[in-house]
């Protein structure tokens, strides 16, 4: 399976079994996940693997408060630079993606804290964090059980869309969000989608920065079915959209698509 493949089998597993990953498993992880492409190259952030499995006797590291109990976190810290959150979510997705194509299962931590003792050796600001490892249960979720909001829902096509551009938004609406809203929303053309987050009063007073979270992951998904297709996709501001004012929604990026030159 490859990461594009686990966008629709992927599921949040809350139950795991308190096991060692294998050191080479977790050595190829730490290698990915220093390759990650960012969505912002000039932010800098920080990945940590916390480890809570009982070694010799001993645990090595606390569980979080407000978590999922597994036996690893995947912490990602941040300079505080706009765009951050998206950033921060984009770099996470991938991750995820990484160990479901190798059948570890994930959780999403949204308000989960760790020991300060556990983030105060890294640069940056705490962002968020993923619980991962070996589940009680199944891995993986049929695709069809995936839970989503019809197409036209949140979808504008301005220009009938080919094959491709189909192929890569339905890898974005499967995307993760907290509490299943989906906040994205998209005005597609031929070769490039604006992108919008639904503006909402439950956002604006309890999940302004998780929203911004969601957005990035979904662009992860995005970006990771542009280049199972061998897309470049390139991400830009319009000034002309962003000058706007729109009712229900905010606009966060335009995603353009190109074909790779060899």
């Amino acid at each position: 399976m490859n990461m594009y493949e686990a966008i629709f089998v992927r599921k949040s597993t809350r139950k795991y079994s308190m096991e060692l990953l294998e050191d080479r498993t977790l050595e190829q992880f730490e290698h990915f996940l220093g390759q990650a492409e960012a969505l912002r190259s000039n932010i800098k952030t920080e990945f940590k693997i916390v480890t809570c499995v009982e070694q010799a006797g001993r645990t090595q590291d606390s569980f979080p408060k407000g978590g999922t109990k597994a036996p690893y976190y995947l912490i990602i810290t941040s300079e505080l630079k706009q765009d951050y959150l998206l950033n921060a979510g984009f770099l996470m997705q991938q991750a995820v993606l990484y160990l479901t194509a190798r059948g570890i299962a994930t959780c999403y931590q949204g308000i989960a804290s760790f020991a300060d003792e556990i983030t105060s050796e890294m640069e940056g600001e705490y962002v968020t964090a993923v619980a991962f490892g070996r589940p009680k249960g199944e891995v993986y979720r049929e695709p069809q059980k995936l839970k989503r909001q019809a197409d036209e829902k949140m979808i504008v096509w301005k220009e009938e869309p080919g094959e491709n551009l189909r192929m890569i938004m339905k890898a974005a609406v499967a995307a993760p969000s907290a509490c299943n809203l989906q906040p994205w929303r998209f005005v597609a053309y031929e070769n490039r989608v604006h992108l919008f987050c639904r503006k909402n009063s439950m956002f604006q007073a309890v999940l302004s920065d998780i929203r911004l979270l969601d957005m990035g992951i979904m662009i992860a998904n995005l970006y990771t079915a542009a280049e199972e297709l061998w897309l470049d996709v390139s991400f830009s501001r319009s000034e002309m959209l962003a000058e706007k004012r729109f009712q229900n929604n905010e606009y966060i990026t335009t995603a353009v698509f190109r074909e790779k030159i060899f």
